[in-house]
């Protein structure tokens, strides 16, 4: 009991002695002060210290102290205790109530991480699944189609040729229309954007992807991208929407998608941030430096060239420069994959594609020289020549002499060649020629010191 209590103590034990109910049993009037108090105050005292019977009964049960009478007083340091008593009671049990809001809360977000990162993964599980099931199904289309070569070759070039007329496109330069194809990301889609057009069906442009490719990713790619489109306006929930218009929206569409996903995946496995790509793209074509340890990074993650040109044809418009970059690492990703699994077995993966960089700068120095006396010689672009080259046998045959004659070897015409994007089966059948031309310089047969003979002769 505090000091500031006396007095009211004193006030409590004057009632209690001088009162009517001084006849009472003491014990009485100890255990019901109430007694000594009007019914009003008694009442407005009762509804302050209970709120039931059934606590009026448990308090009757407990032993009188002053305190139990004092804590009902106005102003008293008891009833100003009580009152702290049930603001911090009324506190706490606030604080409970938000905790428990708060966790119940962060339950509810949990769940819905929860169950939205199991969306998600369904999401990408279905769209993997339905990946893999569309790659297989153009690998096998391409399988099917190069099995009916092999089988029947004569109608594999009808079908390629009547893909051509269909196109208004002459015979004579199928193998150019299809190396734009293969190369040229606009001129792609909007050849395939004319093909869906004219109603020309995958399993017919397959036919000419065979006939004049040759690399399996590269006819695999054009095929799926073809394959989606045609779907997309052809399908089951196809309307009258087939115009023209229509058509090049829907590739517009199927084009995004694609460099999307490309895209994408090369992020995720360099770390990249999406803001972050364009400026990539621009410091691979632009910055020596940043270009070959990228390169590293690419093969070293086992990035497909594919997904590599599609990046940088979303993101960049330098036909040549994009051409250039994607050739080398097309090649320079071939040779990676064909060492054979012990070459690489002490090292780690960058370090592997690091020395195979190391080994791609040499051989590009000696190729860039190469095309350098080429263009001094005959003063015209590499470009051009190798379009002369492509298209006339003469020019080629007489080319290849001279090539011979300066005592380049064949390995690096090969390199060449395919440095400048000739498909593998072009390259081989030029070495073929080119090391027969060589061997007749290298026996005497024909003379480095005497003229060329003349093509009569």
């Amino acid at each position: 009991m505090r000091a500031n209590d006396i007095p009211s103590m004193v006030l409590v034990t004057k009632l209690l002695l001088n009162s009517g109910a001084s006849s009472m049993p003491t014990n009485y009037l100890l255990s019901n002060p109430h007694s000594l108090i009007d019914d009003d105050k008694n009442d407005e005292i009762q509804a302050l210290r209970v709120d039931d019977e059934s606590d009026i009964q448990e308090e009757r049960g407990l032993t009188f102290t002053f305190d139990s009478v004092l804590k009902h007083i106005p102003w008293t340091n008891a009833h100003e205790a009580a009152r702290a008593a049930e603001a911090a009671r009324v506190a706490e049990a606030a604080r409970v109530a938000r905790a428990a809001e708060a966790a119940e809360a962060a339950r509810v977000a949990e769940a819905a991480r929860v169950a939205e990162a199991a969306r998600v993964a369904e999401a990408a599980r279905v769209a993997e699944a339905a990946r893999v099931a569309e790659v297989a199904e153009i690998a096998e289309a391409v399988r099917v189609a190069k099995a009916t070569k092999d089988a029947d070759p004569v109608r594999v070039a009808n079908a390629a040729d009547e893909v051509l007329r269909q196109m208004d496109i002459s015979t004579s330069k199928g193998k150019k229309w299809y190396n734009l194809l293969r190369t040229v990301e606009d001129y792609k889609w909007k050849k395939l954007t004319v093909l869906c057009y004219k109603n020309i069906t995958p399993s017919n442009f397959v036919m000419f992807l065979v006939k004049y490719g040759q690399s399996e990713e590269e006819i695999n790619s054009i095929l799926a991208s073809y394959t989606s489109l045609y779907r997309r306006v052809y399908g089951p929930r196809r309307g009258t929407y087939d115009s023209f218009e229509y058509i090049s929206h829907v590739a517009n569409i199927v084009r995004a998608s694609e460099a999307d996903k490309a895209e994408q995946r090369v992020l995720v496995k360099l770390g990249l941030e999406k803001k972050e790509v364009n400026k990539w793209t621009q410091l691979l074509l632009t910055n020596e430096v940043f270009k070959w340890d990228q390169l590293a990074v690419l093969l070293a993650e086992d990035i497909y060239p594919n997904d590599v040109r599609k990046v940088l044809w979303k993101h960049q418009q330098n036909r040549d420069d994009i051409n250039s970059i994607v050739n080398f690492y097309t090649n320079l990703f071939k040779d990676y994959k064909a060492d054979s699994p012990e070459v690489l077995m002490d090292v780690t993966p960058l370090q592997a594609a690091n020395a195979a960089i190391n080994v791609a700068r040499a051989q590009e120095r000696a190729i860039d020289t190469l095309a350098k006396k080429i263009e001094q010689r005959l003063g015209i672009s590499i470009r051009n020549w190798l379009e002369r080259f492509r298209s006339s046998d003469e020019f080629k045959f007489d080319e290849l002499h001279q090539l011979a004659r300066e005592k380049v070897t064949s390995d690096h015409i090969k390199r060449f060649l395919q440095y400048h994007d000739m498909s593998e089966n072009e390259v081989n059948v030029i070495i073929l020629l080119y090391d027969g031309i060589l061997s007749h310089y290298e026996t005497g047969v024909l003379s480095r010191d005497k003229p060329l003979f003349s093509k009569e002769g």
